[in-house]
């Protein structure tokens, strides 16, 4: 990130105003062009202004900084402990405030991804809001996460449409900078989730194939098998349901391995639409009833709820079918 809009960042971070930060070291309006990158201050004016904004200069420090929000960045996802997010965005967050950092920038982006990850979604919208006027001074590597992490905004909030353009042009910035093929992995997995989401069933089980061939070289179980689940809802939608129920079975048996119970859960609700799907009201009544009967800290209140309705449902189907015999 380029210096002037370094310091944009952190005025706005501050919350004060240009004419308090620029009193004393330089005119507003040369403030404001050092801001917007259209003049080169000298460093004893960047310097100056970096004191006023309370920044201590420590390049030993900042390298240390750059290591923790890396791992920061990679463990941001909600298999991970939430306390321990916690604790670390806290330190990184004062580090922050005190160091000048090249880091600064895409620890402000990643704030994005932090706040949905707790489910905190006005606080992700309000730093959505804080960094669009900065967004044009973001490098491509900066630009790949803010599209990304703006089309998760948009996800959970429904707008799938939205979150599909801006995973589009995240997607875009891949052949541009240098990603781990894990993130890639990420990006192809929620693009196939969003396809799904659209009943795009065709773009859906491409993607999810593109993720897989990456998540199973890491060996990462939890990730191949939320892949699975996809391709195996995919399957069902266009009837093949023999590959349907191969990549549900696989799905159950890595979370099994990886004992996650809620992939077996999942999976289970995914058996048991399946089956019905089929008319096969006794094994989907079965796959049902395990997803009701699993923990309360397994399965999530919306998706044990899905689950009663459905078991509701095919019992009262089972019912219907087993009068209508009777009264033939």
């Amino acid at each position: 990130m380029e210096i002037g809009a370094f310091i944009k960042l952190q005025r706005i971070k501050r919350e004060m105003t240009q004419e308090e930060l620029a009193r004393g070291i330089v005119s507003m309006s040369y403030l404001s062009k050092i801001e917007n990158q259209k003049t080169e201050a000298s460093p004893e004016v960047i310097s100056l202004l970096c004191t006023r904004l309370g920044l201590e200069i420590d390049s030993e420090r900042d390298m240390t900084i750059k290591e923790k929000c890396q791992n920061w960045y990679d463990s941001l996802y909600e298999v991970n402990d939430k306390q321990e997010i916690i604790d670390t965005y806290e330190e990184l967050n004062e580090l922050l405030s005190l160091v000048r950092s090249d880091s600064l920038a895409m620890f402000e982006i990643h704030k994005v991804r932090y706040y949905l990850v707790l489910g905190e979604y006005d606080k992700a919208l309000e730093q959505i809001n804080k960094l669009n006027d900065m967004s044009s001074a973001f490098d491509n590597l900066h630009q790949y996460y803010w599209y990304k992490f703006k089309g998760n905004y948009s996800y959970l909030n429904g707008d799938l449409n939205n979150a599909m353009r801006m995973y589009n042009m995240a997607e875009e910035k891949v052949t541009k900078i240098y990603l781990k093929e894990t993130e890639v992995a990420d990006l192809n997995y929620v693009i196939a989730v969003t396809h799904s989401n659209l009943r795009n069933t065709l773009e859906a089980m491409e993607y999810a194939e593109k993720a897989i061939d990456i998540f199973q070289k890491d060996y990462n179980f939890y990730r191949c098998a939320q892949c699975h689940i996809l391709l195996g809802i995919s399957y069902r939608r266009i009837r093949m349901y023999d590959k349907a129920i191969e990549n549900q079975s696989l799905a159950k048996h890595l979370g099994e391995i990886n004992n996650n119970e809620s992939i077996v859960q999942l999976v289970n609700q995914n058996l048991g639409n399946l089956y019905a799907t089929k008319g096969l009201t006794t094994k989907a009544i079965h796959y049902y009833e395990e997803v009701v009967r699993s923990g309360e800290d397994v399965v999530k209140l919306n998706e044990r709820l899905l689950a009663v309705t459905s078991l509701i449902k095919r019992i009262l189907s089972y019912r219907q079918y087993r009068k209508n015999i009777r009264d033939d």
